[in-house]
Order: structure tokens, then C-alpha cells, then sequence
């Protein structure tokens, strides 16, 4: 199951994926990566410092700093965050960041919205299609659709018969005047 960041970004942690559901795009990231980014989700709306990055995810490296600010810089390209708005940086102190995490990834990330989308349109379509074929063909035949029963048909055929002996009584009776 996928963490949902802005009920737009899927995170993978297990595949270190993220999805991105508005453009369709997924994306391999490095396990340092995920790391950092599954790290903030964990403290969304904290402020998490620098050092404790560079202990958790650099090991407490020496250039870890760097490492960091590229790694930000990395995530808030992956996460359109071109505002900062999404991680903002809380400067001499750490990183926070400020978003929507739910549970609900998709369980099969390669099919994206828009493809489910057009299918559930195209299934519409098709069952729109198929009830005006059906009214079409009611309206040249009613009986192709709804056959009388045996009852029905053996009426009419009375009635038929019925009017049929109406004339032949009234053709003799003209033929005896």
C-alpha cells in the first residue's frame, strides 16, 4: 500500500517509486531519497532538523550537508514544489513540510486517472450505444424485442378470423340482393 501526498504523489516506499497521478509519471528515487522524504511524511508539520538527516539517512557523514540540500532540492523538483510552499525551509534549523498524507495508493500504480477515466467513459458509451440499438430496433418491431404470447397470438388470430367470416357474410349477402 502507497502513502498519498496531496492526493496527487504516490509513494512507493517498498519499490522506491514515486507516482505522480495529475502527469502520469513514475519516478525510481534512491533509498536515501525515500528515505529523507518518508522521514518528513513521518513529522509532517514538524520541524525536523538537519542534524537528525544527517544521522538517520547520511549516517552522520561528514559532507552530509550538501548531500541534504541537494536532496531537498531533488524532492521539491519531484513534487513540483517550486514555491517551497510543500517543504519549506526553516533556515539554520531543518525542513517541514506541509501536506496532505493519507493512505490509498493505487494497488496497480501503472494504470493512472486518466486511463481509468476514459474506460469507465468508453464502458458508458457502449452501454449508451447498445440501449439506442435495442429502441431502435423496438420501434420498426416491437415484437422483435417483446414476442406476444401464445394467448396474444392465438387472439389475433380470432379477431383476423372474425372479420374475415364479417366480409364473407357480407359479399353474400350482396351477391343475394
Amino acid at each position: 500500500m502507497a502513502l498519498l501526498l496531496n492526493n496527487r504523489f504516490e509513494i512507493w516506499e517498498d519499490m522506491n517509486k514515486v507516482v505522480d497521478r495529475l502527469n502520469e509519471i513514475q519516478t525510481k528515487i534512491e533509498p536515501r531519497l525515500m528515505q529523507l522524504l518518508l522521514i518528513l511524511i513521518e513529522n509532517q508539520g514538524k520541524i525536523v532538523t538537519r542534524e537528525l538527516l544527517a544521522e538517520k539517512v547520511w549516517d552522520n557523514y561528514p559532507g552530509s550537508g550538501d548531500g541534504i540540500n541537494q536532496a531537498v532540492s531533488y524532492l521539491r523538483k519531484l513534487l513540483d514544489d517550486k514555491d517551497k510552499q510543500l517543504i519549506h525551509t526553516l533556515p539554520k534549523k531543518g525542513y517541514c513540510l506541509h501536506g496532505q498524507i493519507s493512505d490509498g495508493g493505487s494497488s496497480r500504480s501503472d494504470i493512472g486517472g486518466r486511463q481509468k477515466k476514459h474506460i469507465a467513459f468508453l464502458v458508458t458509451a457502449c452501454g449508451i450505444c447498445l440501449l439506442a440499438i435495442a429502441c431502435i430496433l423496438w420501434l420498426r418491431n416491437p415484437q422483435l424485442i417483446s414476442p406476444k404470447s401464445a394467448a396474444e397470438k392465438k387472439m389475433q388470430s380470432h379477431i383476423e378470423l372474425s372479420k374475415s367470416d364479417s366480409l364473407h357474410q357480407a359479399k353474400q349477402l350482396e351477391t343475394a340482393k
